[in-house]
């Protein structure tokens, strides 16, 4: 009818004769993204119209990725389910409650790098992207891979989130004020994400990361938001 129930937002593009929609697409840095739908929705229904879009698009291959999606209506409907992981970290008014529930490793890192004169500050400044885009391209560089992004695709990131106030944009500085970290994360209006960030290597024994996500989680519980989605997993990300 004329009730709108959600949108499907993603990228095409061809591989040869075949029409490929990812939403998200891999190189997106998207955890999770489409179906964009209210929870109550009738699953095998949206499926079916998903197929109905795939038909009419001639789309060879269709990839979603949204937590809320039903494992068993996925496999009835012929999608092949891949599980993915994630932290989801519970953010608190109450800042010591969070901080006891970090390792005791991670807080050691933190009160080290403040030590040590690091300080994280809130960017406003697009100049932030093309620190982060340099120290990411960077670390890329010396792994012999390819940033799988270009800079102006984070600049469009930062402008469109910035001016409606759902993104931070974090800058760790040493006691010399030289850049040497820094952290892009989106957020609603209660969850906010790690969508990417990168390092200079020469001062990881500073330990800005550590420093820079505790600094997110407090900025971020300060907003009101409740959830700190890290967006993939790893032993780093587990000590939050």
């Amino acid at each position: 009818g004329a009730e709108t129930v959600g949108y499907l937002c993603g990228g095409m593009f061809e591989m040869g004769p075949f029409r490929i929609l990812g939403s998200p697409l891999r190189s997106w840095g998207t955890n999770t993204m489409g179906p964009l739908v209210n929870g109550n929705v009738d699953q095998r229904r949206l499926l079916r119209t998903v197929d109905a879009l795939a038909r009419r698009e001639r789309l060879s291959m269709l990839e979603i990725e949204n937590a809320m999606l039903s494992p068993s209506v996925l496999t009835e409907a012929g999608f092949e389910r891949v599980r993915d992981w994630t932290y989801l970290v519970t953010l608190s008014a109450d800042e010591s409650v969070m901080w006891q529930n970090l390792e005791s490793e991670c807080r050691n890192r933190i009160r080290k790098s403040e030590r040590a004169g690091v300080r994280v500050e809130v960017a406003d400044d697009a100049e932030v992207v093309d620190e982060y885009y340099d120290l990411y391209d960077h670390l890329m560089h010396r792994k012999g891979r390819r940033v799988p992004f270009d800079r102006k695709m984070v600049h469009l990131l930062f402008d469109r989130l910035h001016k409606s106030d759902n993104i931070l944009a974090l800058r760790a500085r040493d006691a010399a004020g030289r850049v040497i970290a820094v952290g892009l994360f989106p957020h609603d209006d209660e969850t906010i994400y790690f969508w990417s960030g990168a390092s200079d290597e020469t001062a990881h024994a500073l330990c800005p990361n550590d420093l820079l996500h505790w600094t997110a989680m407090r900025l971020a519980a300060g907003r009101g938001l409740r959830s700190y989605n890290m967006s993939g997993y790893g032993r780093f990300k587990r000590k939050f």
